[in-house]
């Protein structure tokens, strides 16, 4: 936030670059708990991206917003987030935009998750092929921690997502989504009654994630502790 809000200092009010990075400024705002100052911020941008016509940037700002907020109280309705997408993707198609692209399949998801679809985890793979073609490592790292999230709850045989999630762990270069991957592990293990690797597991993802300062996942974590110790009975 500090770095983004000097250079949003440095740039002139309608230069490109300031409103490509208003956005990141307003996401990292509204993370940062201040929710009505990230609000303004995204409200900034696409005010400015209108004013000079430039339909990606506002497409952008929009689709950020959106994403930014979902876990606060001003989140957008799944039903108006599934609308913003269908506006924005052909402005991000016609502009080559990959990133904009894997932006809005990830909140697709998340939208289709809100509004009880079935076949969320379709979106996936157009997730992860977006983001790697624009070189997006924080939309691939998300997209990579969702699937671990959802492997112990979807529908392949516990095998098959015991491997997936041991290849996720094995091959991610981000130590959040190894967490993740530990901790579906944890719970894969317990279903096949291997309680002592399972909690093994999940107390080596709690540890982790309390190491990365990330107090939210450490709390909604205990979510897998109670889940493993269930079904240890």
């Amino acid at each position: 936030a500090s770095l983004l809000g000097r250079a949003n200092a440095l740039l002139p009010r309608e230069a490109p670059e300031r409103i490509e990075l208003l956005p990141k400024l307003a996401a990292v705002v509204a993370y940062r708990g201040e929710v009505a100052g990230g609000q303004d911020l995204f409200a900034e941008a696409h005010i400015l991206a209108v004013e000079l016509g430039d339909a990606r940037l506002a497409a952008r700002a929009t689709l950020a917003a959106d994403f930014a907020l979902l876990w606060t109280d001003a989140a957008v309705p799944p039903e108006r987030i599934l609308c913003d997408i269908e506006d924005a993707r052909p402005v991000l198609e016609q502009a080559g935009d990959y990133e904009g692209l894997a932006l809005a399949e990830a909140l697709r998801f998340h939208a289709l998750d809100r509004a009880g679809s079935s076949g969320v985890v379709a979106q996936f793979p157009a997730v992860l092929t977006y983001a790697r073609r624009a070189n997006a490592h924080y939309l691939e790292h998300h997209v990579m921690d969702w699937i671990c999230i959802t492997l112990p709850r979807g529908t392949l045989p516990v095998d098959d997502a015991i491997a997936r999630a041991t290849d996720i762990r094995d091959a991610s270069t981000s130590t959040h989504v190894r967490a993740s991957a530990i901790g579906a592990l944890g719970l894969l293990r317990a279903m096949k009654g291997e309680f002592d690797e399972a909690r093994a597991y999940v107390e080596e993802a709690r540890v982790t994630l309390h190491e990365l300062g990330l107090r939210q996942a450490v709390a909604a974590h205990s979510i897998a502790v109670a889940e493993g110790e269930t079904m240890a009975g």
